[in-house]
C-alpha cells in the first residue's frame, strides 16, 4: 500500500530509532527504495524524540513539506497526538487493515 502511495506522492519515515535503523531500512523494506532515499529521519538527529512538536517541525523542514499537506501515521497514539499538535494530519495505524482505512480516507488509495 505504501509503495502504491509512493508512486504518486513523496513518502518518508520518522523514527525514534537511531541512525543504524536509517541504514538498515533499505534492507528491511527494499520495495520502498528509491522512494525513501534520503527520506528516513531519526528523531535524535532532529533534536528530540516523537511526540515532541519540534521534531515534526524539523522533519517537515528537512523534507520541504507543509504540515497541512502531510499525513503522519504511527502505531502509538501519543506520537499521533504530537503530530496533530504540529499541524499534521495524523492517525493511528497498527496493521494492514487500519493502514488501508486511513489511506482510503485521505484519498491516497482506492477503496477497491
Amino acid at each position: 500500500m505504501v509503495a502504491s502511495v509512493a508512486r504518486q506522492r513523496p513518502v518518508a519515515v520518522l523514527t525514534n530509532n537511531g541512525p543504524l535503523m536509517a541504514q538498515a531500512i533499505p534492507r528491511i523494506i527494499p520495495a520502498l527504495f528509491p522512494a525513501l532515499e534520503n527520506r528516513v529521519l531519526c528523531s535524535g538527529m532532529l533534536g528530540g524524540r516523537k511526540p515532541q512538536v519540534d521534531v515534526y517541525a524539523q522533519a517537515l523542514a528537512r523534507l520541504g513539506a507543509r504540515a497541512a499537506a502531510t499525513l503522519f501515521v504511527d502505531d502509538l497514539f501519543v506520537n499521533v497526538q504530537g503530530a496533530r499538535r504540529a499541524g499534521l494530519h495524523a492517525d493511528t495505524v497498527r496493521d494492514a487493515r487500519s493502514m488501508r482505512r486511513v489511506l482510503v480516507r485521505y484519498g491516497l488509495l482506492g477503496s477497491g
